[in-house]
């Protein structure tokens, strides 16, 4: 809040909330092959989605069913994005180091979260243990996979 303006805020979480997909079909499915290391998404999906069914800063989602079924959502992160991120960081960090020392802990705290974003082995494994936590519970057991 200290940061940025409340107008600014609403506006940047509106563009957020709305941002659109980056890549193509043909450009996501080289990226997925390359990531997965086959010669064709056939080898692990059925179904793959060129159109991305959400979008966001760092990347984007589509659809797919495996082989075997069982739907999933493919996250696909966009190129470089990380690299640009770290980038920004180091400038406004460097800014706050001369002009606002007193801001460096919340950026700080800040680039650490935002880097948390980036790690979607991690953000699968969380899922994973809170879709175990809820499928022991009586209520939302086997509602949640």
């Amino acid at each position: 809040d200290e940061f940025v303006p409340p107008a600014y805020m609403r506006e940047l979480k509106r563009l957020q909330g709305n941002a659109p997909p980056q890549r193509g079909g043909t450009e996501v499915r080289d990226m997925v092959r390359g990531e997965l290391g086959v010669q064709s998404l056939s080898e692990v999906f059925e179904e793959f989605d060129d159109e991305a069914f959400g979008a966001a800063s760092v990347g984007q989602v589509h659809r797919a069913v495996l082989r075997g079924g069982g739907e999933v959502a493919v996250k696909v992160k966009h190129p470089r994005v990380e690299d640009y991120f770290r980038s920004d960081m180091k400038i406004i960090k460097d800014f706050c180091s001369l002009a606002m020392r007193q801001h460096l802990p919340a950026l700080r705290e800040i680039e650490k979260q935002f880097m948390s974003e980036f790690d979607f082995t991690r953000e699968a494994a969380n899922m994973r243990r809170v879709a175990d936590m809820l499928n022991s519970h009586p209520k939302w057991g086997r509602r949640v996979r």
